[in-house]
């Protein structure tokens, strides 16, 4: 079971910026959040983006952040985004 912290809309990247929390005895699969989000949106799951999954210790617990586009995503596009965060990277640690 998930439920939604926070939510906001990015009508410059066309998407919705989602936090959560999940409720269960182990960490969630990625696969099972996405399905969620998917049902909870009504849109496909080739739609989002789903960034991080934390369980909390101690406690039936975690969290998770998730993006949900308008459009599918495409891995061209997620690879684009991440090349051109490694590049920021290396250029602020040089």
């Amino acid at each position: 079971m998930i439920n939604i912290i926070e939510e906001k809309e990015n009508p410059i990247f066309e998407r919705k910026e989602v936090k959560g929390e999940f409720v269960a005895s182990e960490t969630l699969p990625k696969s099972k959040i996405i399905t969620e989000l998917a049902l909870k949106y009504k849109v496909k799951e080739n739609h989002i983006d789903l960034k991080y999954v934390i369980s909390k210790r101690g406690i039936q617990k975690g969290t998770f952040f998730a993006l949900i586009y308008n459009k599918p995503i495409r891995e061209e596009e997620k690879k684009d985004e991440k090349e051109a965060n490694d590049q920021q990277d290396a250029q602020s640690g040089a």
